[in-house]
């Protein structure tokens, strides 16, 4: 007997509503479940990225100003020392550049959020729509 018999009767159809909203709502439940858990993922990835960041560049800048003093006191009583700085400020230039080709690689990387709700959502709309579909 088909779920969409017509000789079935409203009584049939009445008996089975119960038990196919428990699963329409346990489906629901299952799939919000997952959501969650890639929203809690994303949101790490994010914060912990972001959290990367600030902590590197703080260092950097840190590093930076130290090696541009030590630089300078170690060239202050030669002619050179605007070349030692000039060098120094070049070659922070080049770090700083090259992280930042580094985090936009990391940024392009393919990444989608939510990948395997919105793929299990798609099993559904394809399961429901099979059992949809009028059997010959």
């Amino acid at each position: 007997m088909s779920v969409f018999d017509p000789s079935a009767g409203l009584a049939g159809a009445q008996s089975r509503l119960p038990s196919t909203g428990h699963i329409l709502v346990r489906g629901v439940e299952h799939r919000a479940e997952l959501a969650l858990l890639e929203f809690n993922e994303a949101r790490h990835r994010i914060q912990s990225s972001l959290l990367l960041l600030v902590a590197g560049g703080v260092l950097v800048l840190f590093a930076g100003f130290a090696l541009n003093i030590l630089i300078a006191a170690i060239w202050w009583d030669t002619p050179h020392r605007v070349l030692s700085i000039g060098i120094a400020a070049a070659l922070q230039l080049g770090a700083a550049v090259a992280a930042a080709i580094i985090f936009r690689r990391r940024l392009s990387e393919p990444w989608q959020p939510f990948e395997a709700t919105f793929e299990q959502l798609r099993q559904d709309a394809h399961a429901i729509r099979e059992t949809l579909k009028p059997h010959s």
